[in-house]
């Protein structure tokens, strides 16, 4: 098997570039964006996947994405939401839509005197548990 080579320019901008030029601007190939986890898949999935989502800066489109991501925000059923949601994952996965990449909880390194320091499931503090102990 012959080695396949790439030719790959790595440029770091400041986030102000890449929100405004990169990002809403569409000038990128490919771009590593840190996101979630979420409690919950809605808004955040029709936001990045369905076609037209203001959070879709890749302009990705499948109709049996957006059916499922239709679906699943119209109707109150649990299970059929549920089930919505899982079709729509299957396909955004056999579309290679996005890569997701693992990563660590951030640290919090606090006092001993200080308590109640919790997160929310995106890793931010959560301030409004976090009092000062005597």
């Amino acid at each position: 098997m012959a080695a396949v080579g790439l030719d790959v320019q790595l440029k770091l901008d400041d986030i102000a570039t890449v929100i405004t030029q990169v990002v809403q601007g569409g000038n990128f190939q490919m771009l590593h964006w840190i996101s979630g986890p979420y409690e919950n898949p809605y808004p955040f999935m029709y936001n990045q996947f369905h076609t037209g989502g203001i959070n879709n800066y890749g302009d990705y489109a499948n109709p049996q994405v957006d059916a499922a991501l239709d679906e699943a925000h119209s109707t109150t059923d649990p299970a059929e939401r549920i089930a919505a949601y899982q079709r729509a994952q299957l396909l955004l996965n056999q579309d290679l839509a996005v890569v997701w990449l693992a990563r660590a909880a951030k640290a919090a390194i606090a006092r001993p005197n200080v308590k109640g320091v919790s997160r929310y499931l995106s890793s931010e503090l959560f301030w409004g548990g976090t009092w000062l102990a005597r």
